[in-house]
């Protein structure tokens, strides 16, 4: 083969796992940690990932419950703890509030990252949680919230569960 000549490839994706969309998440958890590692970080790199992480992982529940496919398929829902399915609906709350801009219906929370931070010790994002009034819940650090979202995945997988809020109108 001329070493100017060059290959082509192609795979096809018939189905998608959510076993790929979980492996996305892990992929932004990992991005957004060497992000806060690194006091050589654009603030607008920070903030993309953080939105990115937040985005991919407040669909995981969707993916999980909506994937029936032989090989793909979790066995069984889960009950939560209040603190654990709080935690899974904030993120889920950044999600849309990312995807939509605002959410401005009078039921919806709004989460999204407020201030970046760098500095020589590394580097940081604020999320700020609003009541639909328009009052502050909460001022949390992104990568905390992505920590905790992490573990309680990484509980129900190993344990072949999912979690749902159940049946939602799709946005």
């Amino acid at each position: 083969m001329n070493p100017l000549q060059s290959s082509s490839s192609e795979m096809r994706y018939s189905h998608r796992c959510w076993k790929v969309h979980w492996s996305h998440v892990q992929a932004a958890y990992a991005t957004l940690q060497a992000d806060y590692a690194s006091a050589d970080i654009d603030h607008n790199k920070l903030r993309f990932d953080a939105d990115i992480f937040f985005l991919l992982a407040g669909h995981l529940s969707e993916w999980t419950a909506g994937d029936r496919e032989a090989g793909c398929a979790l066995e069984r829902t889960t009950q939560l703890g209040n603190a654990e399915r709080d935690e899974l609906k904030l993120v889920m709350d950044f999600a849309n509030t990312t995807k939509h801009h605002s959410r401005d219906d009078n039921d919806k929370d709004e989460v999204y990252v407020d201030v970046v931070r760098i500095s020589p010790q590394g580097s940081s994002a604020e999320i700020v949680h609003k009541y639909p009034d328009g009052s502050v819940a909460a001022i949390r650090d992104a990568l905390e919230v992505a920590t905790n979202f992490m573990a309680v995945w990484d509980r129900l997988l190993a344990a072949d569960t999912y979690w749902s809020l159940g049946r939602r109108r799709r946005h």
